[in-house]
């Protein structure tokens, strides 16, 4: 008897609300393409495409606008397909690459999780602040 031979590894890093994860709403977006996200990045979506990159609030394109969190780590190629998990290059043979990801629109996260959360964000996201020090955490309203 041989030993199996691993193909393919799938572990996405999924982002987790911190509280009431009931409450957490999702939808399914574009990405841009040839982007390398982690879970939990601030995403705007660009006006030009429609498509979602990471927020920066010095930018002019619709991206200087929150409109949700990433939920898993993900890589996308040139025409923004995207492969979930880090690397992008080993591909699992039981998933195809899929054409949308997921994002929070809604939730309670802990912001020590997010990526590019500024006050600019908070405000677009429609969010408040609680918690203090390392449990300091935000609640995006349904």
């Amino acid at each position: 008897m041989t030993n199996p031979v691993l193909l393919a590894y799938y572990s996405p890093v999924k982002l987790e609300p911190y509280q009431n994860p009931q409450d957490a709403r999702t939808r399914a977006v574009a990405l841009g393409a040839s982007l390398t996200m982690a879970r939990g990045t601030v995403l705007g979506q660009k006006t030009s495409d429609g498509k979602y990159y990471p927020y920066a609030t010095g930018n002019s394109d619709g991206t200087e606008t929150a409109r949700g969190l990433l939920v898993y780590t993900c890589v996308t190629d040139s025409d923004g397909n995207v492969i979930l998990g880090d690397t992008g290059t080993v591909v699992d043979l039981t998933h195809a690459f899929e054409t949308t990801a997921e994002i929070y629109e809604s939730g309670t996260f802990l912001e020590s999780d997010l990526t590019g959360l500024d006050s600019g964000a908070i405000t677009d996201l429609g969010a408040r602040e609680a918690g203090i020090s390392t449990s300091k955490y935000i609640v995006i309203p349904n």
